[in-house]
């Protein structure tokens, strides 16, 4: 039994890396848009230090969000063999 991991330790970390996953598909698509907004100003409407505008950061977050529960709604039929009938941790922190 060397080198295995128990089944209970197994799902803690497929939790975890569905946390990570998660986050990650709300993180890259709105920092990738943020750069894609600043290059935008910057090279298109010549502006040398550009800013953001808060409706566009508004917006950018909300596109984020957006990722975000597109991954959860993805992850859940996928790995719903893993977390049916489990009450608890699991649900509370998914």
């Amino acid at each position: 039994m060397s080198g295995a991991v128990p089944i209970r330790q197994g799902k803690r970390i497929l939790a975890a890396s569905v946390l990570v996953a998660v986050r990650l598909a709300a993180d890259f698509p709105a920092s990738f848009l943020s750069c894609l907004e600043l290059v935008f100003l910057h090279i298109v409407k010549k502006i040398p230090e550009p800013f953001s505008d808060e409706w566009a950061i508004g917006l950018i977050s909300g596109i984020g969000y957006c990722f975000a529960i597109l991954a959860v709604h993805w992850l859940s039929k996928h790995l719903e063999p893993v977390f049916c009938g489990r009450r608890g941790k699991y649900g509370i922190v998914l």
